[in-house]
């Protein structure tokens, strides 16, 4: 009993302390393209950036290029995008929903794990190229090993589709899976 407590003593502690210097950082806010929604995950295109140039996915399945004045667009996960796919409207299905982006620093790829269409990879082209649709579900994070280019994934459901995670967290699943590839 005396151990819980103490670290329950210990992450007051540490969780009070990092409040104390968040809340003293000057934030800046970045705008994102107009109509644009929906920051989900964001990646560095190597290691020692320090340019302050990202990369993030956003609601209308587009993945964008902070480049320290603006952001431009570089991969879309959908091959079939509409004129609906502005933003505006909620289209996953079509339009595709970036949830976890990550690169290979080696190799210059950007591994993007999308709600609708599954695990792909962007290189060269502005499509980004789909190597599995999912496994068990579909990915929902990732991370990319950077000494052997393995990319590991976890899914969000093989029940529900995005837009209806909330029903998969209230019935508590136990089919999370950790995958690799």
């Amino acid at each position: 009993m005396l151990k819980i407590q103490i670290i329950i003593v210990f992450l007051f502690f540490s969780f009070s302390s990092i409040h104390i210097v968040l809340s003293q950082l000057n934030f800046q806010k970045l705008d994102l393209p107009l109509t644009s929604s929906g920051p989900e995950a964001f990646a560095f295109d190597s290691i020692d950036s320090v340019s302050g140039e990202f990369y993030t996915g956003i609601s209308d399945g587009r993945i964008v290029k902070y480049n320290t004045t603006n952001f431009m667009e570089v991969y879309i996960t959908a091959p079939n995008r509409s004129r609906l796919c502005d933003g505006t409207n909620m289209l996953g299905a079509i339009c595709g929903r970036p949830v976890g982006i990550e690169f290979y620093y080696k190799e210059k790829l950007l591994y993007i794990a999308d709600a609708y269409k599954g695990l792909l990879v962007g290189d060269k082209d502005k499509l980004a190229v789909q190597l599995a649709t999912g496994a068990e579900g579909v990915p929902d994070g990732l991370n990319v090993d950077q000494l052997t280019g393995d990319v590991y994934f976890t899914d969000a459901s093989s029940v529900f589709e995005m837009r209806y995670i909330f029903q998969e967290i209230q019935l508590i699943h136990d089919n999370q899976y950790l995958f690799s590839i």
